[in-house]
């Protein structure tokens, strides 16, 4: 475990000096950085941040795109984690477009002097923004599980209740938008980072726009399976659990534990022709266990394995309310629902009316489930115009007009 990771475990046994701690970090951060980073402000320059800098995607990359199409002559500036993550090879041709290492004097720099600062995860705590900047927080999904102030668990294993509260109370100040695809994420947004209704701009996901764009493109489909290198002739399953805050390993951080990698259902899967798509979740370390699973944890745009996969298993992820969209099958494979709704971290919906798909708590039901597919009888119109109501294709274009005028 880094010192880094150990400092943290250490302060989250206890609750006030985690906050003192982040604190004063946070004061001494903000201090260092405001006398260090005295940039001036370059008009119509965009600093893009997803997943911390681990990959060009979600709503920061459909704004990014948006950005790119509308004002060809803009600055835009992405945050990485690596210079040699392939997930940003595509960026380093793009004109007017530079990637800078998250920590970095570059970095820095790019976060004192850009314009717009659009993100999709917590912010660095020493950015506090400046007058004439505005910093957009886009989140990453549909909330399912609870957040922020609406925690009551004081169960994580790198941080308390009270130093998470800290954390987004400073969010709810810095950030000028907070991006919603619904009037329910509206609501978990306002509860949990305790924001006005003035913050919120409840315009669609951006990150949604490829999913309506392409969802019909059977060819562009194709041919994204072809460079994916997957079997024509199988059908596809992606699952995609989410990550457990009891699943901890002091030397691997958060696991995303396969727990499909089992006999019964690679039988399933080999009788049945279907290939399985493995993601983890982007806090975890993934194991996708069997041979025959495609681990494709880390793999850059998971709106292209949404796209080209025939089936969502999943469990308390967002991503179901985003495969809604596409009108497929989902299965939700719950196997610790009892545990993780009541004590790991808490949920906004009701799980037996509220969310899509048929519920499985053990792995008979799912298997037995999945060979009754057609039984998997979702009402897409209902939960679409509950969840995604405002998803045209252009989410991007009036989030982008929003936050520019």
């Amino acid at each position: 475990m880094s010192f880094k990771k150990s400092i943290k475990k250490f302060l989250s046994r206890y609750p006030l000096l985690d906050y003192i701690a982040k604190c004063g970090y946070t004061v001494i951060s903000r201090i260092w950085f405001s006398v260090k980073y005295r940039e001036v402000i370059k008009p119509n320059s965009f600093f893009f941040e997803s997943f911390q800098g681990r990959s060009a995607s979600d709503s920061p990359r459909a704004i990014y795109d948006r950005v790119r199409k509308e004002d060809p002559s803009a600055i835009c500036i992405w945050a990485v984690n690596s210079m040699d993550n392939v997930n940003f090879k595509e960026l380093f041709t793009h004109k007017n477009t530079v990637c800078v290492v998250r920590n970095s004097p570059a970095y820095f720099k790019a976060l004192s002097e850009c314009q717009y600062l659009i993100f999709n995860s917590r912010t660095p705590f020493l950015l506090k923004g400046k007058p004439n900047q505005r910093i957009i927080q886009c989140w990453h999904g549909t909330p399912l599980k609870k957040l922020g102030y609406d925690l009551t668990c004081d169960n994580q294993p790198t941080t308390s209740l009270k130093g998470i509260r800290y954390a987004y109370s400073l969010e709810a100040k810095k950030c000028k938008y907070f991006v919603s695809p619904s009037p329910h994420v509206t609501a978990c947004l306002k509860s949990a980072f305790l924001i006005s209704d003035e913050q919120i701009l409840e315009l669609g996901y951006p990150r949604n726009d490829e999913l309506v764009v392409r969802k019909q493109d059977k060819t562009w489909i194709l041919n994204l399976k072809k460079k994916l290198g997957l079997d024509l002739d199988k059908k596809i399953i992606l699952y995609a659990p989410t990550f457990r805050d009891n699943k901890y390993d002091k030397k691997e951080g958060f696991l995303a534990e396969n727990k499909l990698s089992t006999e019964a259902f690679l039988k399933f899967v080999k009788n049945n022709d279907y290939v399985v798509l493995f993601r983890g979740h982007y806090f975890t370390k993934a194991d996708s266990g069997d041979r025959h699973f495609i681990d494709v944890s880390r793999y850059g745009n998971i709106n292209e394995l949404m796209l080209v996969s025939d089936i969502l298993i999943t469990d308390y992820s967002s991503l179901m309310f985003d495969y809604l969209l596409l009108e497929k099958p989902i299965f939700l494979y719950m196997y610790d629902k009892e545990e993780y709704s009541q004590e790991v971290r808490g949920i906004y919906l009701d799980l037996n009316k509220d969310i899509p798909g048929k519920i499985c708590h053990k792995e008979k039901d799912l298997i037995d489930a999945l060979n009754d597919i057609q039984s998997n009888n979702i009402d897409f119109t209902y939960f679409n115009k509950r969840y995604n109501p405002y998803e045209d294709g252009d989410s991007s274009l009036r989030v982008l007009e929003k936050i520019k005028y």
